[in-house]
């Protein structure tokens, strides 16, 4: 069975969701686009939410992504992998820790606060 559903044209919905829920979910897919803030700013909250990221290929990218690392740190997915990795990510155990502990350190190391200031104030003083 076909996992992705398409959602009618001009959907559109005002349900808003806290963090926390993010973090109750075993995976999590990151699609291009925002809901609020940035495209940017809808994925740095998913690393540290202690589950499997499920990053959609797509051609953006930001600062950090040199240090990310499909296999390791998420799964990069389109339409015809999504649900095979996603299967894979529920039913490995050692793959989905390994998964987990990648997106951790994305975030100890790449998006925390801390690192983000210090990115700019090096780009900045470059």
């Amino acid at each position: 069975p076909n996992i992705l559903k398409r959602l009618p044209e001009g959907l559109e919905s005002d349900r808003w969701y806290p963090e926390t829920y993010y973090a109750t979910r075993k995976l999590l897919v990151h699609l291009p686009g925002g809901t609020t803030g940035s495209y940017s700013r809808n994925l740095n909250h998913l690393w540290g939410t202690g589950a499997v990221i499920l990053f959609w290929n797509a051609t953006t990218a930001e600062h950090y992504y040199a240090g990310l690392d499909d296999g390791e740190t998420h799964i990069i997915v389109d339409e015809t992998s999504a649900p095979g990795a996603a299967r894979r990510a529920l039913n490995d155990d050692a793959f989905s820790a390994r998964l987990r502990a990648g997106a951790a350190e994305v975030q100890e190391s790449l998006v925390c606060g801390q690192c983000l200031a210090d990115y700019i104030v090096e780009t900045l003083e470059t």
